[in-house]
């Protein structure tokens, strides 16, 4: 099966240009696979460069999504970000891809600083790490066992298996 880019995509949403409108429907019959990084592209330019709202945005999706000679990665997934972009234009459906792409890996929480997203079910702000993960994340141990060498570790370094792997040296 063929694939397709961004450029095709617009040129079948908007017709904007009658020949490679014409090519591009003419390339896509016999079948043609579309990434959902060509989608979320394709809905970008839509806004920014063509100026279309969101309401003629998830139309297009919708219309990539049914189309007959068309098939989507995760089409699933771009089936949910178009309804949550529906119920909430204003995050963009990019965003509302990202998370519906997260969740359907199993990887939720998406981790945004974007307060309008983080409002959707499966996104959270990240916090502020407590003092005992910034101290766990200093540790280089695991570093350390991983080298074919020997190396001291540093002197805040917080496992409790250096001794038993670097005992003539450890504690420093």
């Amino acid at each position: 099966m063929r694939a397709v880019d961004t450029n095709v995509l617009v040129r079948m949403v908007t017709r904007d240009d009658p020949k490679q409108a014409a090519a591009a429907d003419a390339f896509v019959q016999s079948g043609a696979w579309v990434s959902v990084l060509a989608v979320a592209e394709a809905t970008w330019v839509l806004g920014a460069v063509y100026d279309r709202d969101a309401a003629q945005v998830a139309r297009a999706v919708e219309m990539l999504l049914n189309h007959q000679c068309l098939t989507l990665q995760e089409p699933e997934a771009v089936a949910a970000a178009l309804e949550t972009f529906r119920r909430r234009p204003a995050l963009g459906f990019s965003d509302c891809l990202l998370v519906e792409l997260a969740r359907k890996a199993g990887h939720v929480p998406l981790g945004t600083f974007d307060r309008n997203l983080s409002k959707v079910d499966g996104a959270a702000v990240p916090t502020e790490p407590s003092p005992e993960s910034i101290r766990q994340q200093r540790c280089y141990c695991r570093f350390i066992v991983n080298w074919p060498f020997v190396i001291a570790p540093p002197q805040d370094c917080c496992c409790d298996i250096m001794p038993d792997i670097m005992p003539d040296i450890w504690p420093p």
